[in-house]
């Protein structure tokens, strides 16, 4: 699940996600895609909508990029079988990384309870380092605050909660910061052992103490 605080950054970049793959305008959509998009919609089956979405995703057509945020936008988060969903979405676009799509994986996807859904964005976020950057640097924060503050911070603490996916938050923290641990491991899918979540969890909190001159993680 998306973490809280994370709300009003996705109202921030949610128009300039959407704007780029939306347009009043009809668009074609191929016959062998419409059944598919029909079964999401039509489909009581949480399972049936799931693999739909993965029929769906070698569709690289505009029709398929505009179903697939108008029906993101729909979903709650914080309800289980849309929580599910939501991951199936997020698997699609992790796939195709994109600046439109972008804000979805890292405020989103990184967030996810689903430990494959995590390690798959953080995957694609690792394809787009540009479109990354970018995003994370973007916000609406006070004057001489680091729009990725809040972010980095969030990172490190889910780091705490969540140490079966610590590898893959703290690509995307190596990612931002330019900055590497010694024992730094790009293999996302590898589990962190105790001893190297309390070195990485000592690494980013120093970092972010240098950084943002303020502590992060649990308090």
């Amino acid at each position: 699940m998306r973490h809280p605080c994370l709300c009003a950054m996705l109202s921030l970049l949610w128009p300039m996600a959407a704007g780029s793959q939306t347009t009043n305008k009809p668009v074609f959509v191929p016959s062998a895609v419409a059944p598919l998009m029909a079964t999401y919609r039509t489909n009581a089956s949480v399972e049936a909508r799931i693999q739909a979405l993965r029929s769906l995703e070698k569709y690289r057509v505009p029709a398929v990029e505009r179903f697939l945020l108008d029906e993101y936008t729909k979903l709650d988060s914080g309800k289980e079988p849309d929580a599910q969903l939501l991951g199936g979405f997020l698997r699609i676009w992790a796939a195709r990384p994109a600046p439109a799509v972008m804000p979805f994986l890292i405020y989103e996807g990184l967030f996810h309870d689903d430990a494959d859904v995590v390690r798959a964005c953080a995957a694609g976020i690792a394809e787009d380092p540009a479109a990354a950057m970018a995003t994370m640097s973007t916000g609406r924060d006070s004057r001489g605050k680091d729009p990725a503050e809040d972010l980095m911070a969030d990172l490190i603490e889910r780091m705490e909660e969540r140490p079966d996916v610590l590898p893959a938050l703290e690509s995307v923290l190596a990612l931002w910061s330019g900055k590497t641990r010694p024992g730094f491991s790009r293999n996302l899918k590898r589990k962190a052992d105790k001893k190297e979540t309390a070195a990485a969890l000592e690494f980013w909190k120093a970092w972010f103490q240098q950084r943002f001159k303020k502590g992060a993680g649990k308090k």
